[in-house]
């Protein structure tokens, strides 16, 4: 067996085990793993037999064995904070949690089950936690059940402590801090009981059939949160994970992915309700029988008050004129610097504090136009370096790389941006771009499928959830033609020279 052949025994058995989709990465980090299980420096040791002995030992084992955590940590991504998108929850809030809150202290039925599918190291538990919090002020007297769900036994140990940095507190209000947590000695946060004894921290795997979740989890809930969850597993995994996620909902529960997730065809059958900063879903309410004397009523399309998503008709639209090129004669999607870009920061996030929020990216991107690539990327650097992440900053970032023919690092800042805010057509398209230039071609089109399905779900909301505005047709089409091949993208920097 060569060495080709043992990785791709070891990648199959985790797509198989976790539903996990394979990434680039992992031609270096799964070799170091095998090493590392070997008890040797992965340098010195047979990498063919190091990768067989592995894959092995993980046949044998359970998932919540030592050896299969220590292969989860290394290929699943953990990154959370505490009112991660405090938008994304807002939304939550008004259009799911208190329209479902009024609802029962109508009827008197004073409970509550929802579900955090995904929970990493419990952050996003412990938000939807402090939210119910501050939408019951009663809250003893209902009975409330979260479910958080994660595959790391290690993650889990963590969100069961719920002890926190500040980096991990750096978007929760004030009042939150004070009214939430308690200081620890070590100049860390912990989460108080009162908001820790609602949750219940559980060790599911996804990708398991529906009757085993089942069985094991009981369905019926009220709101479920799986937020950048399938966007990571393997395509046939995904379509029935969303399966699983649609059967555990309670009649009028909701659903809240990540906008990047939330594709008309895994959630069919339920409604989608978009707003600018969340896309939910709701299931239907139960069936009554019809009565004789009259139809049946029809579902009331007034609640919640957000706009619903029109229907989507599966067409493709044309390229719009501007872009100057008809099918026939184009070789490849537009790059970023053609399909044409403006940087706008949110009024709250300029990254430079010192002035005005738009002249600082504007000034870089003149200065790339300019051919200064070299000096505008390194201002970037420097700024995300003094002000922390920013999602505009590393979009500009991706696209100067490009340029640049580093598509190494334009990778790298678009999934940064990516991180940052998953519902972004444009990181998707740079990070879709970039890879094909590597020859990541399974990356790059799961990225250009990404960018179909934010702009089939979320339409022209997506001009204005983007940081950087784009032509939504443009990028659609570009997309479109990869992923039908008509359109090869060549190697070479992205603006096409």
């Amino acid at each position: 067996m060569s060495i080709s052949n043992a990785r791709e025994s070891l990648v199959r058995l985790i797509e198989e085990r976790l539903g996990l989709s394979s990434r680039d990465d992992w031609d270096r980090r799964l070799p170091a793993l095998a090493g590392a299980h070997a008890g040797h420096d992965p340098a010195l040791v047979d990498a063919e037999a190091a990768l067989a002995t592995l894959t092995a030992a993980l046949r044998e084992a359970p998932i919540e064995s030592e050896t299969w955590q220590m292969v989860i940590d290394a290929v699943t991504i953990g990154e959370t904070r505490v009112l991660r998108d405090p938008a994304w929850f807002r939304e939550i809030q008004r259009v799911a949690l208190a329209p479902m809150i009024g609802e029962r202290r109508r009827t008197g039925a004073h409970h509550l089950r929802l579900w955090c599918a995904g929970c990493s190291t419990g952050e996003e538990a412990y938000t939807l936690a402090m939210m119910l919090s501050d939408c019951l002020p009663d809250l003893p007297a209902w009975s409330i059940e979260i479910i958080a769900s994660d595959l790391r036994v290690d993650a889990l140990a963590t969100a069961r402590r719920g002890e926190y940095s500040e980096r991990s507190l750096r978007e929760a209000p004030a009042d939150w801090i004070d009214r939430y947590f308690e200081p620890t000695r070590r100049g860390r946060h912990r989460v108080s009981d009162r908001i820790r004894r609602i949750i219940r921290f559980r060790q599911v795997n996804l990708s398991d059939d529906i009757e085993t979740l089942r069985q094991s989890m009981g369905f019926g809930f009220d709101l479920i949160l799986c937020r950048n969850v399938l966007m990571y597993l393997a395509e046939p995994v995904q379509v029935r994970v969303a399966a699983t996620l649609r059967a555990a909902l309670a009649p009028r529960g909701w659903l809240a992915v990540s906008p990047a997730e939330a594709s008309a065809q895994w959630f069919r059958g339920l409604r989608p309700v978009s707003s600018l900063d969340a896309i939910l879903f709701e299931a239907a309410p139960p069936m009554e029988p019809p009565k004789a004397t009259s139809r049946t009523a029809p579902w009331d399309a007034s609640r919640p008050t957000a706009r619903p998503i029109s229907r989507i008709d599966g067409t493709l639209a044309a390229p719009p004129s501007a872009a100057g090129t008809s099918a026939s004669r184009m070789e490849s999607p537009p790059s970023p610097k053609t399909v044409e870009t403006r940087t706008v920061l949110s009024p709250s996030s300029s990254p430079d504090r010192g002035g005005n929020r738009d002249t600082t990216l504007n000034w870089l991107r003149r200065m790339a136009d300019r051919g200064l690539r070299e000096e505008a990327r390194a201002q970037c650097l420097a700024l995300l370096d003094q002000r922390g992440p920013h999602r505009d900053l590393y979009l500009l970032l991706s696209e100067i790389c490009a340029d640049m023919g580093n598509f190494d690092a334009a990778r790298d800042a678009a999934r940064k941006a990516i991180q940052l805010d998953a519902s972004s057509a444009a990181a998707h398209y740079l990070l879709g771009h970039a890879q094909r230039n590597r020859g990541a071609l399974l990356e790059a089109r799961r990225s250009m499928r990404q960018v179909l399905m934010l702009t089939e779900v979320l339409g022209t909301a997506q001009r204005a959830t983007d940081g950087v505005r784009l032509n939504i047709d443009q990028i659609r089409y570009a997309a479109t033609l990869f992923l039908t091949g008509d359109a090869p993208m060549k190697k070479g920097a992205s603006n096409g020279t």
